[in-house]
């Protein structure tokens, strides 16, 4: 098995007003390079849609050493690491035409049945990677870091938020984020960022927000009637 690469040029739907990547583009491309992997491994849809399994990401993590901007192409780098029980790690990094690292991310995958939402055991689906150790590997991420809640506020899922699976899009929760804090908006760029997805919210559900803030590093966490989300931002100064 080899490093999946993708190379990707960066365009008006990527970027925010200030023409650098996005946030939730940056997730979406890091997704789409996973899938495809995926594919080119033989673990496409006749291995989970087909069969009644969808794939979920349960955590993720990245830290950004400089954003790209509008028009430069980049390179997406992605692998697996070994498969632990239920759990499938991979891992990211976003290079610049040069090769030099702009980002290092990395995620925990699972599956989960489509009909019942519950993890399902390897027993049912069969599907491991033996996966890579590059030594480019970021640790894995864990429970974001927690911030004294300041504010609440309420959220309505809407229909364009909904992906494949029916349900808002991981990717999504990070629009959701940063809209409703004030550093991307002055134009500070992310150093680093962890989240946690605890359960799937759908249409029109209402999303209840309590957000904590520490200079330009917030904790946001979101609730139902079950935890849905915690998320981590750090906007100080990139490295």
């Amino acid at each position: 098995m080899d490093v999946f690469r993708v190379k990707h040029i960066l365009g008006n739907p990527d970027v925010n007003m200030y023409k650098k990547l996005k946030t939730s583009s940056l997730f979406n491309l890091l997704q789409e390079a996973a899938s495809e992997h995926c594919l080119q491994l033989g673990f496409g849809s006749e291995y989970t849609i087909n069969r009644g399994f969808l794939w979920v990401i349960t955590r993720q993590k990245a830290e950004f050493i400089s954003l790209p901007s509008y028009e430069d192409e980049i390179t997406i780098e992605t692998w697996p690491g070994p498969t632990r029980h239920v759990i499938y790690p991979r891992y990211y990094r976003v290079l610049d035409r040069a090769g030099n690292v702009l980002i290092n991310a990395s995620s925990i995958w699972t599956l989960i049945d489509a009909d019942t939402r519950s993890v399902a055991g390897y027993d049912r689906h069969g599907i491991r990677l033996d996966g890579l150790v590059t030594g480019n590997e970021i640790s894995l991420p864990r429970a974001p870091e927690q911030i004294q809640f300041s504010r609440e506020q309420e959220f309505v899922v809407p229909y364009s938020y909904l992906d494949l699976n029916g349900h808002m899009n991981n990717t999504r929760y990070f629009d959701l984020a940063e809209d409703i804090i004030s550093s991307p908006a002055a134009g500070d760029s992310l150093t680093a960022l962890t989240v946690e997805y605890s359960n799937e919210v759908l249409l029109n559900e209402t999303i209840k927000l309590k957000i904590g803030q520490d200079g330009k590093r917030y904790y946001i966490c979101g609730d139902t009637d079950k935890h849905i989300f915690k998320l981590f931002l750090d906007y100080s100064s990139l490295l």
